[in-house]
């Protein structure tokens, strides 16, 4: 995704990607949005949603352990900006299909604490979310789109449903 935004240019783009790829099952908008790049993205999102309504659309979220001023894009509000709240506004300003972020499993030096809390912040995200939009807490990704995760070479698909 262009850092300008959605441009004509690049609604073309992705128009000429779809007719190329005829098996375009899904679209990754973004990669580690912060708080000020999300309303560029949540453009794109919706576009793309309108425009392909059976793909999978989605981003990915930061993994817990960055800075609030990278989460936020610049100086967070002066009572803190929490990494909770960073994915709440991830879910609530990007609307993607799944709530997903970068999972590192093994840290520098060997730690290992970052996943199981930064996955239950995002449970705790995407159903509050559920509960409160009643979209499903339940979708699983099909094998095709998990293919197309791992086509994408992130380093983990992790995806939680809203």
């Amino acid at each position: 995704m262009s850092k300008s935004g959605l441009t004509d240019q690049l609604k073309t783009r992705l128009k000429g990607h779809v007719g190329k790829y005829k098996g375009c099952s899904g679209w990754l908008v973004w990669d580690e949005p912060n708080r000020v790049e999300m309303f560029r993205a949540a453009e794109t999102v919706r576009w793309l949603k309108k425009t392909w309504p059976k793909t999978l659309v989605y981003s990915n979220a930061y993994p817990m352990g960055a800075t609030a001023n990278r989460y936020y894009g610049g100086k967070p509000p002066a009572d803190g900006y929490s990494y909770e709240q960073y994915l709440r506004d991830f879910s609530r300003i990007v609307g993607s299909d799944v709530v997903m972020y970068d999972a590192y499993i093994f840290r520098e030096g060997g730690g290992t604490g970052n996943p199981f809390p930064t996955m239950n912040t995002a449970r705790k995200v995407a159903l509050d979310t559920a509960s409160r939009t009643g979209r499903s807490s339940s979708r699983t990704l099909t094998s095709g789109e998990v293919t197309a995760c791992r086509a994408n070479r992130m380093s983990a698909c992790r995806s939680l449903p809203i």
